[in-house]
């Protein structure tokens, strides 16, 4: 772990020493980088813009969609603004956002689709800069930029009225004030995260171990979980208004099905279900061995290399949390 020290010179200048490594690189070099936020990033992002646009207009609403759209117009109407009529089982946020849109654009479907659209381009800029603040490395935010606006499955969710667009944008940016050490606004963005999909509970074990990672004290603590407490306290005086409670968790958890450990006879069923999403993914079935193979070969350096390079552990905590991740989604 590094320590953070700050020193002020001349004109309120700050620079940013990390001590125990040697390492000298300050933030606003990779800010003021002619030849990644001038010419890389920029050009990132118009090919993600022209890659997202066309599914803009192109595709008709599928079921959840559609349903997302019609609380969207209720609110946007005001004939139901609180959706008292509706039998809602999502947190509310993205459903209101998608409503603001609707009084610029009238009852057009890509209406609905706005506020992800431009969730999705902003995700872009906020992945290459939680890139280059893990690894304090150009290479590798740029390759993180890169790899979002190319990739298929956020070019096919970017012009959509799901929910999952949005959520990601908001655990990103949570995750970059985290590593910028501004726990409050962290906290804040984590909440608003929950506001849109409860899955955001899901991720909070990687954003947990990055606060650990940064070696956040007691009071950053204290102000994160103050930033949280905001939106959620909107959300529950949002369900009380609705005379709910807890109904959103429980109409959620009713539709699911329920949360339990898989049989044994449904492993292999679930694992092929799961691997047949990875060919849009990664391409050929090559591809995705090579991806596995890469995988483990990272993971295996990563823990050899955790005590000499401070990027191995970040290697080995994104890893982990992968690997988590599916395997909640595979077992559960």
């Amino acid at each position: 772990m590094f320590r953070i020290q700050f020193s002020v010179c001349g004109q309120k200048k700050c620079r940013r020493k990390l001590t125990e490594y040697g390492s000298l690189k300050t933030e606003h070099v990779f800010l003021q980088d002619g030849r990644l936020w001038r010419r890389f990033l920029p050009l990132a992002l118009l090919l993600a813009l022209a890659l997202r646009l066309p599914g803009l207009f192109a595709n008709r609403f599928f079921a959840d969609e559609a349903l997302f759209a019609t609380w969207a117009r209720l609110i946007a109407t005001w004939r139901d603004p609180l959706l008292l009529t509706q039998a809602v089982d999502k947190p509310p946020l993205a459903v209101y956002l998608q409503a603001l849109a609707y009084p610029m654009q009238g009852p057009v479907e890509w209406a609905a689709r706005l506020p992800n659209f431009a969730a999705s381009l902003l995700l872009l800029p906020l992945t290459a800069l939680l890139a280059w603040r893990l690894y304090r490395s150009p290479l590798a935010a740029a390759a993180a930029a890169g790899c979002v606006a190319l990739s298929p499955y956020a070019i096919q969710f970017a012009p959509t009225a799901f929910l999952d667009p949005l959520l990601t944008t908001w655990l990103a940016a949570a995750a970059v004030a985290m590593t910028g050490r501004r726990p409050a606004a962290a906290g804040a963005l984590l909440g608003l995260a929950l506001l849109t999909k409860y899955q955001a509970l899901l991720f909070v074990p990687l954003l947990f171990a990055l606060a650990c990672w940064q070696g956040w004290e007691r009071r950053a603590w204290r102000r994160a979980l103050a930033g949280t407490a905001v939106p959620l306290a909107a959300l529950l005086a949002w369900s009380a208004a609705r005379g709910g409670g807890f109904g959103l968790w429980t109409a959620q958890m009713r539709n699911y099905g329920g949360l339990r450990l898989a049989w044994s006879w449904e492993l292999w069923p679930r694992a092929q279900a799961w691997l047949a999403l990875w060919p849009p993914l990664l391409g050929h079935w090559l591809l995705a061995l090579a991806f596995a193979a890469g995988l483990g070969w990272l993971l295996r350096r990563a823990w050899r290399r955790l005590d000499a390079e401070p990027a191995a552990g970040v290697d080995l905590l994104l890893i982990l949390f992968l690997l988590g991740y599916q395997a909640a989604h595979w077992l559960l």
